[in-house]
């Protein structure tokens, strides 16, 4: 198990789903989602894409292009889901999770 990472006592939040304390469903167990909005740098991939034309190769270009980002992040949110959450379905809540997030994130600008 990797443990490089863990959650300082004020990320351990309340479950973004239900609410519930993160670990009150007796799970020991969560996950730490981020959401992220990203819109595309055009100008970097017409770049990028100029050189590949240039050399004939995606390979090269991406070594001699200066470009190291492709997109630019919008907002980022990271939010607690329990375990319960994860296995009870929270995948047809990600759709509320990514619109709350966004309104969140939004709200924090």
């Amino acid at each position: 198990m990797n443990n490089t990472t863990g959650l300082s006592p004020e990320k351990m939040t309340a479950c973004y789903l239900c609410r519930r304390p993160i670990f009150s469903g007796g799970a020991p167990m969560l996950y730490r989602l981020r959401l992220e909005q990203h819109v595309a740098d055009v100008a970097a991939i017409r770049q990028l894409a100029g050189v590949e034309m240039i050399t004939g190769s995606s390979a090269v270009a991406r070594a001699l292009a200066p470009v190291n980002r492709l997109t630019a992040v919008l907002w980022s949110v990271e939010r607690n889901v329990c375990l319960p959450c994860v296995l009870g379905g929270a995948s047809d809540a990600l759709p509320l999770l990514v619109d709350c997030a966004e309104q969140d994130a939004k709200a924090e600008e």
